[in-house]
């Protein structure tokens, strides 16, 4: 079975409840990361940097150009030939959604946490 790292973050706030009592609560949210290789999440999880050594990985392992078809705007069904391609490269915008994923929670308090899931 394949252990696979869980990156995720969290952070604690206060809030006043109706009756004006301070409580505390956890907020956490999860990234969406691809699936790693038991060996990735054990090279990931004793990293001093795991965000470059997952980011390494990603761009290392999947990233890859494909070309997709472009058709035109009142062509729904796909039915007459491309007006043109798209270059798509899902590592490479994986690695950007999680860079700014990863500002995004530190800009709001939030502190990174990578495990095994």
């Amino acid at each position: 079975m394949s252990m696979n790292i869980y990156i995720h973050a969290t952070r604690e706030i206060s809030f006043k409840n109706r009756k004006g009592e301070t409580q505390t609560e956890t907020q956490a949210t999860v990234f969406d990361s691809f699936q790693t290789p038991t060996e990735v999440t054990h090279e990931i999880l004793n990293s001093n940097n795991p965000e470059q050594v997952y980011i390494d990985w990603v761009l290392r392992e999947c990233s890859v150009d494909e070309e997709w078809p472009v058709y035109a705007d009142d062509d729904f069904m796909m039915e007459r030939e491309p007006i043109g391609v798209e270059i798509i490269n899902r590592g490479k915008e994986h690695v950007e959604k999680f860079k700014q994923w990863m500002i995004w929670m530190e800009e709001k308090g939030y502190e990174i946490k990578y495990e095994v899931l």
